[in-house]
């Protein structure tokens, strides 16, 4: 074989087994089930089973779910806006309750309403609600007054609640902040299963829950390839490219910044995050910094030049 051929063969080689860390790219299956064990990422896996199955009793009971017959059931569902979940079937509302991080006698409680889909009716979807409770000397759950809590928080069409997120993200002034994961699924036609792992993170201090970041964090891609002609079955090709969420120093400045980062083809793509205030004068984490993962409700792929190791010495301007 001619040197340079081997040459080249061998730098792509390299160039792949760097992006692997965070990418998988073009990592194929004989069929869709079998492309479960490619899956690298937890979270990316957990979408796949949800997007393939319905969901498991697990997920909730691991997030702190209630049942009616907990004491502080009605009450949760009360002060969360319960009056909304009167049209909905008892399996699809959601109630939760579980302890703020590092704080023995406050809780965080929460009320999740899915999609709702009705023969003649526009789809109603999923909402989320928060709102803060402390303990009692009585070890009776009290809603606290004085934070407001966040009412129903509406999901996108395609958008699906996954877990929360308890990682200690410390923005300063704001205080701690509450991590909800949820994924935007959207592959078109063909028996693709994608998509966009998303962040959301709400404030958990006075004066009020409320929404104050949402980015993509995460791309999964799981394509139909080409059919297996003896059974009939279909190839599918695995691509995932995994997102790590940072708070800056507060030192520099106080709410810090959030930096989104992912990394691709040995170079690291980034996004910054500086709180601003909106027209309608909330505060809010913006950024200027384009995109860095393929969006799955545009069909991109980490096939598409921007991503395409074709093209990786690009991404070194996003540093």
């Amino acid at each position: 074989m001619n040197l340079k051929i081997i040459k080249e063969l061998t730098l792509l080689i390299l160039f792949s087994l760097v992006g692997s860390v965070l990418a998988q790219t073009n990592e194929v299956s004989k069929t869709l089930s079998d492309s479960f064990s490619l899956i690298k990422d937890e979270n990316n896996a957990s979408a796949f089973r949800l997007q393939m199955s319905d969901d498991s009793p697990d997920q909730w009971a691991n997030m702190g779910a209630i049942d009616k017959a907990h004491p502080a059931y009605s009450y949760i569902v009360q002060k969360l806006g319960g009056d909304i979940i009167a049209k909905h079937p008892a399996e699809s509302v959601h109630v939760g309750l579980s302890q703020m991080p590092n704080k023995s006698k406050k809780y965080i409680a929460w009320l999740y309403v899915e999609r709702l889909t009705l023969p003649n009716t526009k789809t109603s979807n999923p909402t989320i609600s928060i709102g803060i409770f402390n303990l009692s000397a009585n070890n009776i759950y009290v809603f606290d007054h004085n934070i407001r809590p966040l009412i129903q928080l509406r999901l996108s069409e395609y958008e699906n609640f996954q877990n929360f997120d308890l990682a200690p993200y410390e923005l300063g002034s704001l205080g701690r902040a509450l991590g909800i994961r949820t994924f935007r699924w959207f592959c078109g036609a063909g028996g693709s299963v994608c998509s966009n792992e998303l962040l959301r993170l709400v404030t958990l201090e006075v004066p009020a829950v409320r929404q104050i970041f949402i980015a993509p964090v995460g791309f999964f891609g799981n394509y139909g390839g080409e059919w297996n002609v003896m059974d009939d079955t279909r190839q599918h090709i695995v691509q995932e490219l995994k997102g790590t969420v940072s708070v800056g120093s507060i030192a520099k400045s106080n709410p810090p910044k959030i930096i989104v980062k992912a990394r691709l083809h040995s170079k690291f793509l980034k996004r910054t995050f500086v709180l601003s205030k909106r027209r309608d004068g909330s505060l809010h984490y913006e950024t200027k910094d384009r995109e860095i993962f393929p969006k799955v409700d545009k069909y991109e792929s980490l096939d598409d030049p921007f991503w395409s190791i074709k093209t990786k010495n690009k991404l070194s301007k996003n540093n």
